[in-house]
């Protein structure tokens, strides 16, 4: 895998809401890829272990290379992460930004998101807020 890409040939933009792994899994798809480390090692991504994605929680991921790949901006690419929240959001045990609130880092369980068959099947991608193991049920379709 020592190729050298500087673009894939199919891309995609995320959407606002969309989880970082689920963008990741959308591109592999629509390039048939086997795995998304394909991606992760085009993009220059490192990650640590079978199934570690520390990356996701960092507030400083180099995201110029997958940004060439996707032609996605940074700034799009750097919504989809948790990022650190500010020191004033941390008082309640929340270490971590999800869509403009903090929240301890063990509550956001991007290895194992659950996953709404009608939101897949309606929006086809996976939503940043199902990474978040507090919520239960569908907001929208209202399934467990």
């Amino acid at each position: 895998m020592e190729q050298k890409f500087d673009r894939l040939i199919f891309r995609t933009q995320p959407h606002w809401d969309e989880s970082f792994m689920g963008y990741l899994l959308r591109l592999m798809e629509l390039n048939s890829y086997p795995t998304a480390t394909w991606i992760l090692q085009f993009a220059k991504i490192r990650t640590i272990g079978q199934g570690k994605l520390p990356f996701v929680f960092s507030g400083n991921l180099d995201l110029s290379h997958l940004s060439k790949l996707t032609l996605a901006s940074e700034a799009t690419l750097s919504a989809l992460l948790y990022h650190p929240a500010p020191e004033k959001k941390q008082t309640h045990g929340g270490n971590h930004m999800l869509f403009a609130k903090a929240v301890p880092q063990y509550l956001i369980r991007v290895n194992r998101p659950k996953v709404c068959s009608g939101c897949l099947r309606d929006s086809g991608y996976l939503r940043k807020i199902w990474e978040f193991s507090l919520l239960t049920a569908c907001p929208i379709h209202v399934v467990c």
